[in-house]
């Protein structure tokens, strides 16, 4: 009978046998010790592995562990985890048996404690290798997991899907203070991976990161499963559906498309000169998981935290639409926004973020007679096209230039500090038109004889109130913090140059880095089939190994562009013009080219050089 293969001439001697077709791979390179050594020191500079069996023995309630020690330790689940993450592999448990089976040295067996073959179990013992390597990356990853897990009610059902009632039944069992511990303990573990990536930077790039100005921004982590992505949803609908993993939610994207799934909340680096080069490399800072539209800006808070923990002075917080109350299509918040402000301000960082269409305008929080706008507090007699001038850009009825002009002027009808803030938020504030650095005219007020001639804007008495308050009749008042002003308020004037410059150039970063993460050829965070494993815990810390990934990647570019740089600089040095020829104005203007001249008998041209004058 013809096989299909005699008919095309083929040497059957070079057809792969059943061994070879079994063991036939594109992915079976040996890492090199060295590779193995450098990352393992990566792995130690994070201090996670004694604090892992600090948690355990917590756990036990002080008890030491029963049983046979595991034959795969966690040093070598994790330095596996990061040397594929680094070459931008599949973060599975396949993958890391893969290694442990055939891609490490003999040497760094031995450096990983990994044995070079593992005993059958005693329930398969006709299993195959591959599947006892298996088991044992699959075991070995969840023993890391399991002190971090801040859902363990969950383990025995991610491999099946769940309806509502049991779905809620699981949710009413759990222990609150559980779950908030196990969770401070997953942050910290992603927090350490983080910070290891900043501390390997050389010092020199380091001391320029010392104050923390950040921007602040979430990106959907789809899960892995097929049932999680749609085009039409309602969220306030309570179908019964059945769920695989019953801690996600769905993440809204721009478009109104919905990703079943969990939210990465990143800090990431920006300019301390915003609109400039930052001179280091846009990296991120902090990373933390959570479930989409649950305290989010609790998570915002947490990353600033953890910033301020680690030593780091704080400096601005950029943050979208998203974070001081939400967007203007969404109303499923559980935040206290009120108390995010708060929070931000007693960590030190000053914030940068855009309003809402119905935060823009007159706001209550106005005090001793003023009014409250867009985080200042204005004159009383203020016109309503100023008030209202970002209204009218919103809706399109002014041109930027036109925007940005009224938004200069309104700046003079800014009540101005007397003194320095306390540290409560309190301080004295004048009328603009009094003193001699008054910037607006007002008939109640007599012009300071040291005042400035220039033009000034006049406030017209039909815009006067008809009841004057402390601010119109008083040299100063008092005001204090509240949280409706509070809520609004941000050191750079909103709409303003600077403020634009600030929140463009920050917002850009952060959304750069997002896509730099998502990078289908490198990390791609994007895809769920490369973190194929089920569990908030279990995605946080396979995410946390593409952001260190991501980390090094820019790290390593910035390096070697700047090597770059310095090398054409020290080229261009090298070629120095003589001082007769960069300053002189004589030029040769007869004759043939400069450089060669043919001559009739000679076959090789005569070099020709200009006399000296």
């Amino acid at each position: 009978m013809n096989d299909l293969v005699e008919g095309f001439g083929i040497d059957t001697d070079l057809l792969l046998n059943e061994v070879e077709l079994r063991t036939f791979s594109g992915s079976r390179s040996v890492f090199p010790h060295s590779e193995v050594l450098t990352t393992n020191k990566c792995i130690e500079m994070t201090g996670v592995l004694c604090k892992l069996e600090e948690w355990r023995l917590e756990d036990r309630g002080g008890k030491q562990a029963s049983g046979p020690a595991p034959y795969v330790t966690d040093r070598a689940i994790l330095v596996i985890m990061l040397m594929l993450a680094r070459e931008h592999k599949p973060l599975n448990e396949t993958a890391i048996a893969e290694v442990m089976h055939r891609r490490l040295t003999d040497e760094s067996r031995e450096f990983l404690d990994l044995p070079h073959a593992l005993p059958s179990s005693p329930l398969k013992p006709k299993g195959s290798e591959e599947k006892n390597w298996q088991n044992h990356a699959y075991n070995g990853f969840h023993r890391i997991l399991n002190p971090m897990d801040p859902h363990p009610d969950t383990k025995g059902s991610r491999r099946r899907l769940l309806n509502n009632a049991e779905r809620d039944a699981i949710r009413t069992a759990r222990d609150l203070n559980t779950m908030r511990r196990r969770k401070e303990r997953l942050d910290w573990f992603s927090q350490q991976f983080v910070q290891m990536t900043f501390t390997m930077q050389p010092r020199r790039l380091r001391r320029l990161q010392t104050k923390a100005n950040i921007s602040i921004d979430q990106t959907p982590v789809a899960v892995y499963t097929k049932r999680g992505h749609k085009d039409e949803f309602d969220p306030n609908e309570r179908a019964e559906r059945l769920v695989k993993e019953m801690d996600a939610a769905w993440y809204v994207k721009p478009g109104k498309k919905y990703v079943w799934g969990y939210a990465a909340n990143f800090a990431v680096s920006t300019s301390n000169i915003p609109g400039q080069n930052a001179g280091f490399p846009i990296t991120i800072r902090a990373f933390t998981l959570s479930v989409p539209n649950v305290e989010i800006t609790g998570e915002a808070v947490r990353l600033g935290k953890q910033l301020v923990d680690a030593g780091h002075e704080p400096g601005r917080m950029t943050i979208d639409r998203g974070y001081p109350g939400g967007s203007d299509s969404d109303s499923n918040y559980t935040d206290d926004n009120d108390a995010f402000h708060k929070r931000v301000r007693e960590l030190g960082f000053s914030r940068v973020f855009d309003y809402k269409r119905t935060e823009l305008g007159k706001k209550p929080g106005g005090q001793n007679g003023s009014i409250y706008v867009e985080g200042e507090h204005l004159c009383p007699a203020t016109p309503d096209d100023l008030v209202n001038a970002s209204i009218r850009a919103q809706n399109l009825e002014i041109g930027e230039a036109e925007y940005r002009f009224l938004i200069e002027e309104r700046s003079s009808y800014s009540l101005r500090n007397k003194e320095t803030p306390d540290a409560d938020g309190k301080v004295k504030k004048m009328c603009p038109a009094l003193g001699p650095q008054a910037k607006i005219e007002c008939p109640l007020r007599a012009i300071h004889p040291k005042s400035s001639q220039k033009a000034k804007p006049r406030v017209l008495k039909r815009n006067l109130p008809e009841r004057l308050d402390n601010i119109c009749c008083n040299t100063s008042a008092t005001f204090v913090e509240t949280d409706e002003t509070l809520k609004f308020k941000q050191d750079l004037r909103y709409g303003s140059p600077e403020w634009q410059t600030t929140y463009t150039a920050d917002r850009n970063m952060v959304e750069g880095v997002n896509g730099y993460i998502k990078d289908e050829g490198k990390e791609n965070l994007g895809s769920a089939a490369r973190r194929s494993a089920a569990g908030i815990a279990a995605q946080q810390v396979l995410v946390t190994m593409l952001v260190v990934s991501a980390n090094m990647r820019k790290l390593q570019s910035f390096l070697k562009e700047e090597s770059k740089t310095a090398l054409q600089a020290i080229a261009k040095v090298g070629r120095r013009i003589r001082r007769r020829d960069q300053y002189g104005t004589y030029k040769r203007k007869w004759g043939p080219d400069r450089d060669f001249i043919e001559l009739e008998g000679r076959d090789d041209p005569i070099d020709i050089r200009p006399l000296r004058t």
